[in-house]
């Protein structure tokens, strides 16, 4: 008959192990990311037509996107962000999990702005980023061990 000890992980191999749901998250924002960043190489390279019905506020209503180069650019910047936090956040480093917040932040005022015209997806895409922002906030553990001082 087997030990069920036998087959127990040490601390350093459970440290490693990403959970399901870091994992989920992380692919998810991954390819968040890949998105942004094709949109942003359509528009940059000229390809793509983005209309406008105005102008377009960003970066907490700051700056205001007048044409396809600034968007682009815009989305790849925001493109870069998402898959360092993406990738920091499947390695567990702390200040990715802060990168994380922002971006969700900054994608949650992106789409208020956005309200008047596409109601019911921007309302879909607001609940979806509050519930990320509410799960990384519950699951914070798994940035922030506490350090244990061993004393002889």
């Amino acid at each position: 008959m087997l030990d069920s000890t036998s087959y127990s992980l040490d601390d350093k191999q459970r440290e490693r192990k990403i959970p399901i749901d870091l994992c989920i998250l992380g692919c998810l924002v991954l390819i968040d990311g890949f998105f942004h960043m094709c949109f942003a190489l359509i528009l940059l390279s000229g390809m793509g037509y983005f209309p406008f019905s105005g102008n377009r506020p960003a970066l907490f209503g700051t700056l205001n996107l007048t044409g396809e180069v600034l968007c682009g650019v815009y989305s790849l910047i925001l493109g870069i962000i998402a898959l360092i936090s993406a990738i920091g956040v499947l390695k567990r480093i702390k200040y990715c999990w802060w990168l994380l917040l922002i971006y969700l932040t900054n994608n949650i005022l992106d789409l208020i702005q956005q309200y008047s015209e596409h109601r019911v997806s921007v309302t879909i895409w607001i609940c979806l980023n509050i519930f990320v922002i509410i799960w990384l906030i519950y699951r914070r553990n798994l940035y922030f061990k506490e350090k244990t001082i061993i004393s002889s």
